[in-house]
Formats: C-alpha cells, structure tokens, sequence
C-alpha cells in the first residue's frame, strides 16, 4: 500500500466509529473561562451553573471558536487525502457550552454532567453519548486565550512545496486545555522519567493540546489511549 492508501484507510477508519450513530458527528463541548473583560466592548456576561445549553457565546468566545474551528480545518483539508478530509471537517462540531469567568476545572466538570443531561435526556441509551464529546471537553481559560489570541492566522492554503506540518510549525505555541470530565480526582503517574518523584509524569485530568491536533485528540480519546501520550502538563500535545 502507498502512503496515500495509509492515509485513506486511517481517514475511512476514523469516519466508521461515528458515522452510523443517530448523531453521526465527532468534537467537543467548548468552555470560556477567562476573566471577563470590557476592553472590547463585547458583551461579555458570566454564565451560571444552571444555564441552559448550549449557549449564544458573545463576540470574543465566538471569534476564538471561529479560530480554533479554523486550525483544525487547515489540518483536515490541507495534510489529509481528498475528499477525506473535507468529510470530516463536515462532521466536527466545536459547542459553545458556557462562560464560567474563573472556573475551575471541577466547576467545568460539574456544570458539564448538567449540561449533558440538558442536551441529552436518554445519556445512556444513544451510543454517540458514549464518545469523547461526552466525556471530554475544552477549556479556554486566560492563559490558553492568549496563547489563541496571539496565534499565527491559520493557513488556507500550503506555500509551494512545503508539507503542512513545517508550514504551521509556528502553531504549536497555540493551544486550549482538553479536561477529562469523568477523571476521578487521583493523580495518576503514567510514565518514569529517571529516579525520584521529580522525574515522575502525574495524570490530573486534563492536558494542553493544539488545535491542529483535535482529530487526533478525539482519536485518541475514543481509543482511551490520550494518557499514553501525555508528557506533562506544561507539554502541549499535538501532532
């Protein structure tokens, strides 16, 4: 098989875990955490615990998902086969879920098993309610905003003879926070690096990740496999 037959495969796979569930789509819920702020003028109101969702997000939380939805897009259609690529990009869906300014990720996680029974009243029946979009989120909180904020304006098109992945070498500073909601609050050590507890890489629930690697997060995730990649919490995990 050649490279592309590889990659065919890989994207066909990944299409068949979803594509015969009632819901045929695959993403995340999207969180806002980060402080609230008129320098803008946006409308920028705290959410509550029991507000309804998904929510209307305002301008600021809108062009961030706009922007993440656009890194992920530049990877899907300009790294993956046609029309592979541009079929799951049909199917991702980034929900705006809730501003909770200053949350912390147990708040994220509370609110989040509310807002999956809100949207979902039969969670344990429908199979789709079982994937990574029902037990992962994102978070943006003041940090990773920046980070988005700050970021490269996501490519449309690869310069000439360039591969993707040198082309937006420059993204891999962006990222939002992936929070595992059904984490049970013990640490966990996944991995040993040399001697002693310092050389330890501890599992707490959640992981910096780039938004060109949101497929792969998903992957992962479905195969319940994200915590052997893990390298640390300061690590952004990416392709």
């Amino acid at each position: 098989m050649s490279l592309d037959d590889f990659e065919i495969a890989d994207c066909q796979k990944f299409l068949d875990i979803f594509s015969k569930w009632p819901d045929p789509t695959w993403g995340f819920f999207v969180y806002a955490t980060y402080s609230l702020s008129t320098t803008e003028g946006d409308d920028e109101r705290p959410s509550t615990a029991d507000m309804p969702a998904p929510i209307a997000p305002d301008a600021r939380f809108q062009r961030v998902l706009d922007k993440l939805r656009a890194y992920a897009s530049a990877q899907l259609l300009l790294s993956k086969p046609a029309p592979y690529g541009q079929r799951i990009l049909d199917t991702l869906r980034l929900v705006p879920a809730a501003r909770l300014p200053g949350a912390s990720l147990d708040d994220v996680r509370a609110h989040f098993r509310t807002h999956i029974d809100e949207v979902s009243p039969e969670p344990h029946v429908r199979e789709d309610k079982f994937g990574p979009g029902y037990s992962w989120c994102l978070v943006v909180d003041d940090e990773s905003l920046a980070s988005v904020e700050a970021g490269p304006e996501p490519l449309t098109e690869l310069p000439e003879g360039t591969r993707y992945r040198k082309a937006t070498v420059a993204e891999t500073g962006v990222w939002v926070r992936a929070v595992h909601v059904g984490w049970d609050g013990r640490p966990k050590v996944v991995a040993q690096m040399g001697r002693g507890k310092s050389g330890q890489i501890v599992w707490e629930g959640s992981l910096k990740v780039c938004p060109r690697a949101m497929m792969k997060l998903w992957w992962r995730a479905w195969d319940g496999e994200v915590t052997k990649e893990f390298r640390g919490a300061d690590k952004v995990y990416d392709l």
